[in-house]
């Protein structure tokens, strides 16, 4: 059985590999908050168990038996978080630390309990997939905000799930969350800042966030791979 901080590298690097084919041990520590050289051993030994493949200077994949793990482990963090948020009345932005400690204590069975309990939901409130019993995932392509001009009428559909937690408050505070419709109002070429309009406010939002933010053109139905 895997350990807590085992389950936690590898649902990262999971997450991290969404985006790039191989994840960097300095992405690592980021997204984890931890050391370089704490992150570097830790991946040795994910090596050493066949979880991880890494070779020097190359970046870190997971094998077959560490994506199964992955998927296990977000699973279940998605459907707790799912569970907060719709039966417990949490916000977006505050699921995280408890999600975080519930996830390693929930088993099989429970998270089962879970999904049927909550209808089997495909999505988690922040617009990810929520991984099926057997360890399939939807893969959704969603288009990140940056890629839109002035004008464009859009639907938020995710937030990524690395965005910084004061980030996350952030744009619950400001309404973009999941289902929300904005429009483009203007683009930054400079910086690559967004001002958005959601009904009768105006909300900018830095580079960093944008980036996290993904959507779809109002009346674009969903595309999946």
């Amino acid at each position: 059985m895997a350990s807590e901080s085992t389950e936690m590298y590898l649902s990262v690097i999971y997450r991290l590999t969404c985006k790039a084919e191989r994840a960097t041990v300095s992405e690592i520590a980021s997204a984890l908050g931890i050391s370089l050289p704490s992150v570097s051993e830790k991946v040795k030994h994910l090596a050493d168990q066949k979880l991880v493949l890494h070779e020097w200077r190359e970046g870190v994949t997971l094998t077959a038996r560490g994506t199964r793990i992955a998927l296990k482990m977000l699973r279940k963090r998605r459907l707790i978080e799912t569970f907060l948020v719709e039966m417990a009345g949490y916000e977006l932005d505050e699921v995280h630390e408890d999600a975080c400690r519930l996830e390693h204590a929930v088993s099989d069975r429970l998270a089962d309990r879970l999904d049927a309990i909550l209808g089997h939901p495909e999505m988690d409130p922040h617009g990810h997939p929520i991984p099926n019993r057997d360890g399939t995932v939807a893969q959704i392509c969603y288009v990140p905000l940056s890629e839109f001009k002035p004008g464009a009428v859009l639907v938020c559909r995710r937030l990524e799930c690395l965005i910084k937690p004061d980030g996350l408050s952030f744009l619950c505070d400001k309404g973009i969350t999941p289902g929300a419709r904005f429009r483009v109002e203007a683009v930054d070429e400079d910086t690559g800042a967004f001002t958005l309009r959601l009904r009768h406010a105006r909300v900018e939002i830095a580079p960093e966030l944008v980036e996290s933010i993904r959507v779809t053109p109002v009346g674009t139905a969903t595309a999946r791979s």
